[in-house]
């Protein structure tokens, strides 16, 4: 559809002009703002939810994305009429762009160039360290419950062992959390059952009745509501 003006298999799913000015270059954008596989220095800018690339000898636009568990792209060369759609189940990596960058070498027959070691010189987060003498956790089945979030739904945190458990709905993601007790009211969660094991925190707060009102997980959907998920009553 991208490729040819709004219409796929003979339907037409958008008008041309408005596929059009989905790909028209707008706002510039800074190198520090990509990836850091992308292939610098070159005029990139914001169109309409895409980002234009003015590479020799063709413009490449592309859109990424994700969320927990998983990170996609999706690019294409209007001029050569080809296009790549990448989908991982990774979250903290940039194979995706590294994949759509190197699939447009192999187009027009460029050098090879080995974008995933470009990503794997970004420095990486320091690694957090638990306090010598942690906060005191509360009795774990304080922070038992369920929880709402209005994109990702309800969340049931149980006791297991020394730890807390809960499970994403099905529809999002079949792997599940282990919070173990980070600094009071603070627990460090770990994906349990993913390909590549995440890990974040999650924050719960009370409310003047001593009761848990919520939960924040970070790192997990920070970009939504704040990653914040409301008890239940």
């Amino acid at each position: 559809m991208h490729l040819h003006a709004g219409k796929a298999d003979g339907k037409e799913f958008l008008k041309r002009q408005t596929a059009n000015e989905l790909h028209v270059p707008r706002t510039p954008i800074l190198g520090d703002l990509l990836p850091s596989t992308t292939k610098l220095p070159v005029n990139t800018s914001y169109c309409q939810a895409f980002v234009s690339q003015n590479f020799s000898p063709s413009t490449l636009v592309w859109h990424n994305g994700g969320t927990g568990g998983a990170r996609t792209i999706m690019g294409f060369i209007p001029d050569a009429d080809m296009g790549i759609v990448v989908l991982t189940n990774l979250t903290d990596t940039q194979v995706p762009e590294a994949l759509m960058y190197r699939f447009y070498d192999a187009v027009f027959g460029k050098p090879k160039t080995d974008y995933i070691a470009n990503y794997m010189k970004k420095p990486k987060p320091p690694t957090p360290v638990r306090p010598a003498t942690p906060v005191p956790v509360r009795a774990l089945s304080a922070y038992t419950g369920k929880f709402q979030h209005p994109i990702f739904g309800t969340l049931e945190f149980k006791v297991d062992g020394d730890s807390l458990k809960t499970k994403l709905p099905n529809q999002y993601s079949p792997f599940s959390f282990k919070l173990s007790a980070w600094d009071g009211d603070q627990f460090q969660w770990t994906t349990v059952g993913s390909v590549n094991v995440q890990t974040g925190f999650a924050s719960f707060q009370f409310g003047l009745d001593g009761k848990v009102a919520s939960v924040k997980l970070n790192g997990f959907a920070d970009d939504l509501d704040s990653g914040v998920f409301t008890l239940v009553p």
